[in-house]
């Protein structure tokens, strides 16, 4: 057993399949069985059990895990010390739902930094759970979930079991947005009953999986469009009168780009929240605060200019 080994077995329980952890791993699916088969021989327990719905942790391998994890995590903070630290670099890596307000943060907190510095900076836009996968793999150190407030204990209890902190930075209840051209426009209060005969764009999941589905602000929708590219929802919006979305109220240069309108609506349910989550070993470096401070004042603005109208 080495440290290799260890990571096939962290990156076996990630997927939850060992044919894409060996396509992660660039090895091939029998390589990568037969040296979890070593293992568990060597562990003289087996490590992961073979189901309908595919590869599972035993319980003493779910012990493993835990342990193989702390291995893993150690050896990296000790090779991490024969490494030159190159303090002037800035390097920032988040993933966020899809959000106009998270975008222009990023945009404001891009222009902030020091161009002629090294920088390398990876801003990924995804759902809940795929936000929750790249904080544990380290593609990024940071994260921003949304999830109903109706749903926040399975949410909570879901990212305490995997071993992460969290901080509330966002509560709010969604607006709809549509073109200023849609017959909504002509009203300034809006109900569910409203919608009936529009079409709605859904953005991304904001479920769990154990979690029914719940990524509209609406109940029965018979009409909607998944999109999952921040650009093309407003396009859409702005272009079809017919459509509309629910959404974190938005800074105003967008609705006057896209010559949209968001109007509050009454509607049970509709309150989220945004939280950044981490490891609880991470700790927020001035780069990422600098981020999170730019995302605060433009929430801030952005709810000041919605209650204005």
């Amino acid at each position: 057993m080495n440290i290799q080994h260890l990571k096939y077995v962290i990156e076996v329980e990630r997927t939850g399949s060992i044919t894409q952890a060996a396509d992660n791993l660039f090895m091939n699916q029998p390589n990568l069985s037969k040296v979890i088969r070593e293992l568990e021989d060597e562990m003289g327990f087996t490590i992961f059990k073979r189901s309908s719905r595919g590869i599972e942790l035993t319980a003493r391998g779910a012990t493993f895990l835990d342990y193989a994890k702390q291995i893993v995590s150690l050896m990296s903070e000790l090779e991490s010390l024969n490494k030159p630290h190159d303090a002037a670099a800035q390097r920032f890596a988040i993933a966020t739902p899809i959000d106009g307000c998270i975008a222009e943060a990023f945009i404001r907190f891009c222009a902030s930094l020091d161009h002629s510095k090294e920088m390398e900076l990876n801003f990924i836009e995804a759902g809940l759970m795929d936000t929750i996968d790249c904080v544990l793999s380290g593609r990024t150190s940071l994260g921003i979930i949304r999830y109903k407030e109706i749903n926040e204990p399975q949410i909570l209890r879901h990212i305490e079991e995997k071993d992460l902190k969290f901080s509330l930075i966002n509560d709010f209840a969604s607006c709809l947005l549509f073109s200023s051209d849609s017959p909504l426009a002509a009203k300034e209060q809006l109900s569910v009953d409203d919608l009936e005969d529009y079409v709605e764009v859904a953005q991304t999941d904001v479920t769990i999986p154990h979690i029914k589905k719940a990524g509209s602000g609406s109940k029965g929708v018979k009409k909607r469009i998944w999109v999952y590219d921040r650009a093309s929802q407003l396009s859409l919006l702005a272009r079809d009168k017919n459509s509309y979305m629910w959404t974190h109220p938005l800074p105003a240069y967008l609705l006057r780009r896209y010559d949209l309108v968001q109007r509050p609506c009454s509607s049970s349910g509709n309150r989220y929240k945004d939280m950044v989550i981490c490891e609880k070993r991470h700790r927020v470096t001035d780069l990422e605060q600098s981020f999170l401070d730019q995302l605060a004042h433009v929430l801030e603005k952005a709810r000041k200019e919605f209650a204005q109208g």
